[in-house]
C-alpha cells in the first residue's frame, strides 16, 4: 500500500514539476531572467527598436545606470518617470533618457559620478515637487542602491503566470507564441511593446491602445490621491530645507563640471493642476519650493501647467505623466529660451509631429506598434 502511495506521489510531483517548468520557460524565453547588462547590449545591437519591459526584475535604477554607461550621450534627460517621454528622434545629437533612475534627490546624487564621467553637453533635469516634501520623503543621509529582485525562477513566478492566463492579461496564443518564437523584445511586457526603448524612453503601448485597463480613467486615481493626501500627493506647508540643500549640491556638481543643466518642473494635466490649486494652502509647499529656488538664484522653467505650452488633457498618459506630444511642446518652448539647445533639437520634426499628432500621446512608430491610439482616459478625446 505504502509503495503504491509513494509511486503515485512521485508521479504527482513529476507532473507538477513539469507543469511548473512551462511558465518558467515562458518567462525565461521572454527574457525576464536576462541580466541587465545583456539587456542593454541586445537593445543597442538590435537593428530597430528592441523594447525592454520586465515584471520580475523591475530595478529601473540599475538598468538605467548600465544603459547610461554604455552610451556616449551629448544630451541626457534626468529625473523620474515623468521625463521618460523625451526620445532620441527629438534630438540631432546622441541622447539617452535616464528618467526613472531618479525617484529622489539622493538617487540623482548617486548617479552624478556616472554622468560627470560621460561629460555630456546638456542635462535636462525634470524635478518632482514631492522630492522636497518631507511628509512624502525624508532627506536621506546615505543612499542605498536597490538590489536586483526576483531575478531567478521561483514558485511565485509560476503562480503569477497562471494568474495572468486566468485573468486574461496574456492570451494562450501569446503564451505559446512566446514559448517558440525567436523574439527581439525583452520581458513579458516588452513582447507587447510596453517598456523601455534603446534610448531609455518609455512606451505605454498596452495602455494607449486600450489593451490594458487604465487606473486613471477620468483622472480618478490622481484625484483620489489629492483628496486623501497620499501616494506622492501628501500635504505640506513648506519645502524641506535639507531637500533644497541636497538639490543645490546636485546641481552645483554638474555645473562645476561644465555641464549645462536645464532645470524644469514637469507638467500635470490641466484638470489635475486646477484641482491642486483648489486645495488651497494644503499644497503651499509647492510654491515654497519655487520661492526658495528663486532665493538661491536657480534658473528653472515651470511647466506644471501644461496648458501654457498648448497641451491638453488628451495628451496625457495619466494625471501627472505627459505624453510624447506634451514633451515635444516643452522642448519646443525650451529651445526658444535656452540658446545651447538650438543646434541639438530637431525643430522641424517637432513642429511637424505636434501638428500631426495634436491631442494624442504617441507619435506613431511602426517599429513599436501599428495599433491605433484610443481614448484610454475616457475623456472624450478625438484620437
Amino acid at each position: 500500500m505504502m509503495k503504491k502511495y509513494l509511486i503515485s506521489y512521485g508521479i504527482f510531483l513529476f507532473i507538477f514539476s513539469m507543469i511548473g517548468m512551462v511558465p518558467i520557460w515562458f518567462l525565461y524565453h521572454s527574457g525576464e531572467y536576462t541580466p541587465l547588462d545583456q539587456v542593454v547590449k541586445k537593445q543597442r545591437k538590435f537593428v530597430g527598436k528592441s523594447i525592454f519591459g520586465t515584471t520580475t526584475n523591475p530595478n529601473t535604477f540599475a538598468y538605467k545606470r548600465i544603459l547610461l554607461n554604455n552610451s556616449a550621450p551629448k544630451i541626457i534627460a534626468l529625473g523620474s518617470s515623468r521625463v521618460m517621454q523625451f526620445r532620441q528622434h527629438m534630438f540631432t545629437k546622441e541622447f539617452v533618457n535616464v528618467g526613472g533612475a531618479m525617484g529622489s534627490i539622493n538617487e540623482g546624487i548617486n548617479l552624478l559620478p556616472d554622468i560627470i564621467n560621460l561629460n555630456p553637453e546638456i542635462v535636462l533635469l525634470g524635478i518632482d515637487v514631492w522630492w522636497f516634501n518631507d511628509r512624502y520623503q525624508k532627506p536621506a543621509v546615505k543612499y542605498k542602491e536597490p538590489k536586483n529582485v526576483n531575478s531567478f525562477p521561483s514558485t511565485a513566478h509560476v503562480i503569477m503566470v497562471f494568474n495572468w492566463l486566468f485573468e486574461g492579461k496574456i492570451t494562450y496564443k501569446e503564451f505559446f507564441k512566446s514559448l517558440t518564437n525567436n523574439i527581439s523584445d525583452i520581458g513579458v511586457a516588452g513582447q507587447e511593446k510596453d517598456g523601455f526603448g534603446p534610448d531609455g524612453s518609455y512606451y505605454y503601448t498596452r495602455t494607449i491602445t486600450g489593451k490594458e485597463k487604465h487606473f486613471d480613467r477620468l483622472f480618478k486615481g490622481t484625484f483620489e490621491r489629492i483628496e486623501h493626501g497620499n501616494n506622492r500627493f501628501e500635504y505640506n506647508s513648506s519645502a524641506n530645507k535639507q531637500h533644497i540643500d541636497n538639490f543645490i549640491l546636485l546641481l552645483n556638481e554638474l555645473l562645476k563640471n561644465n555641464i549645462n543643466v536645464v532645470v524644469f518642473f514637469p507638467p500635470f494635466a490641466k484638470a489635475v493642476n486646477e484641482r491642486l490649486h483648489d486645495m488651497g494652502d494644503k499644497y503651499n509647499y509647492i510654491n515654497d519650493i519655487k520661492l526658495k529656488l528663486n532665493e538661491r538664484k536657480i534658473v528653472f522653467y515651470d511647466y506644471s501647467n501644461a496648458y501654457k505650452v498648448g497641451s491638453s488633457d488628451c495628451e496625457f498618459i495619466d494625471g501627472f505623466h505627459g505624453g510624447e506630444i506634451t514633451y515635444m511642446r516643452i522642448l519646443s518652448d525650451l529651445v526658444e529660451k535656452v540658446p545651447s539647445l538650438n543646434e541639438k533639437v530637431d525643430k522641424p520634426f517637432l513642429m511637424a509631429s505636434i501638428k500631426k499628432y495634436t491631442g494624442k500621446v504617441f507619435v506613431q512608430d511602426t517599429e513599436v506598434s501599428n495599433k491605433i491610439e484610443v481614448d484610454f482616459l475616457g475623456l472624450g478625446c478625438n484620437k
